[in-house]
Parts: structure tokens; sequence; C-alpha cells
């Protein structure tokens, strides 16, 4: 993977696309230089971090949460078969769950998630909230998070400071003592706050977003399974970010489609043990 410095930061490139990704593992500069923010959105982003700033929810670096295990769920493809393996899990595990995406909407687990990571900027965001009335679990979002999604949340809430493009620093937070890189991808995200929860394993489960079908504008994948292109870019941007990683903490991931080079495939039936004994 090709890999350039800037400012003293390393930034791995994606494999087909022009993305850059910082190595927030060893670096010095907050910096995210790849500018692909449109500036149709800097008011709508702009808007988002003023209310959020003005509701006051803490922030997530003042916090000193700590875990042995991060599993990271998404709702895609064949995500309720992840259940029965959930429910195994005991606190002695010291693992948490976090949900991302429509997992929260979705989740009809007994096991609960222990944090809702989310990220989305716009009125979409909303749909993610389920039609209960029943606390959820803490939520840790983005302070770009759209603000009425965040109003509507029924639950503790934390926020966190996404590491800005150098084209659009608007709000950028020195009473922060960490930022996050993101790239607008909540499970990004979440693997960066894994990683400052100090864990040692990651398991992402069903974090793609894939479909037996051949939709209008989708590419085929692979075994009769598809995604539109935007999904292709996601997945590039996750392997990419957990290049990093690689030397530090021991990742597992599960998903229909088997595409991330930078962690290691690992069936459902093998994960009590993985999160249990390292295996």
């Amino acid at each position: 993977m090709r890999i350039k410095k800037i400012k003293n930061n390393q930034y791995v490139k994606t494999e087909n696309y022009d993305y850059w990704i910082r190595n927030y593992t060893n670096s010095s500069y907050y910096l995210d230089i790849n500018n692909k923010i449109p500036k149709s959105e800097y008011f709508l982003l702009m808007e988002n971090e003023f209310w959020n700033n003005k509701n006051r929810y803490p922030w997530i670096d003042f916090e000193n949460f700590s875990y042995e295990t991060a599993i990271i769920v998404s709702d895609g493809y064949d995500f309720e078969k992840i259940y029965p393996f959930l429910e195994t899990l005991t606190p002695n595990d010291n693992a948490c769950i976090i949900g991302v995406n429509r997992s929260l909407k979705k989740w009809k687990c007994k096991k609960s998630l222990n944090y809702y990571v989310v990220n989305n900027p716009y009125e979409e965001c909303l749909s993610f909230l389920p039609n209960h009335g029943k606390t959820l679990p803490k939520c840790i979002a983005s302070n770009r998070t759209n603000y009425s999604f965040l109003q509507n949340y029924n639950g503790i809430k934390y926020r966190y400071s996404p590491v800005s493009e150098d084209g659009f620093s608007f709000g950028k937070n020195t009473e922060n003592f960490y930022q996050i890189d993101d790239y607008r991808n909540p499970i990004c995200a979440s693997i960066g706050l894994a990683y400052r929860f100090k864990v040692n394993k990651i398991v992402l489960l069903c974090c793609d977003d894939v479909f037996a079908e051949n939709k209008p504008g989708s590419v085929f994948i692979e075994d009769n399974i598809y995604c539109y292109e935007q999904q292709n870019l996601a997945v590039e941007i996750i392997d990419a970010y957990l290049y990093w990683l690689k030397k530090k903490i021991d990742v597992k991931y599960y998903c229909k489609w088997k595409k991330i080079n930078n962690a290691e495939y690992i069936d459902i039936s093998n994960m009590i043990d993985f999160i249990k004994n390292g295996n």
C-alpha cells in the first residue's frame, strides 16, 4: 500500500480510490488531507456543531472506558445470525458491543448494545431511531451528527470531535484530549474509539452493505452478491483504517463479502473462543 508523510503524519492510500487514511496510532498532528466535503454541506455541518455545542453533551475523551474486546456490529447481510453468539457473552469477557448504522433500530438480541456510534449529519439519521420509547444504549456521536437525532435520542449521549479536513476547519475544539479520524464512516469511528478504549481485540460483525439481487445501479461482487459502488469505497476506507492496527490489535471480521485484507476472517462458530481465549 502506498504511504506518504505530511507534517510528521503518515497516510496510507486506499487501493483503488484517491483516499488517504492517517496513522491515528502514531501521529503528531490532527489533519485529514482528503478535502472531500463539498462546500454545499459546510452550513449543514456548522449548524449541527452549533446546536450540539449548545446542548453541551459531554465529550467522550473525558471518560476512561477500557475493555479487552470491542465488537462492532452493523446491520449487514444475515445480521440476525449473530444473536446466539452475542448472547453467550458474560461480564467476565470484558467485551463491549458497539452498534452502527441501522443495527440500533433492528436490534432484537437479548444482549443489549453497550454503545451506539453515529456520525450522519443528515435528517436521514432520524430513521435510525427505533419506534419504541425505551431507554437506548449510550450514544457516542460526532459533534457534526444531525442535531435533531441527538435531541430525540432517549439515552446518555457523548460527543467526539472528528478530525477536520484541511479545507474545513470549523469547530476545532482545543479542549479535547483527542480527536477521532472517522471519514464520515461510523465503522471507522467505532474502530478509532475502540483503540482509545485500549482494546486488545476487535471483531467486525456484518459490517457489509450487500444484497442477493441485482438492483439498478449495483455492481456484482461474487457468489450472486451485489453492492453499490459507494460500498466498495467504504470497505477500502475501513481496510486502510485497519492497516495501522495490524501490529497493535488483533482484528477479526465476519461478513458475507470477504474482502478486508488487513484483518482476518473468522466464522461465527470460532468467535467465542477468540474472545475468551484469543484463539
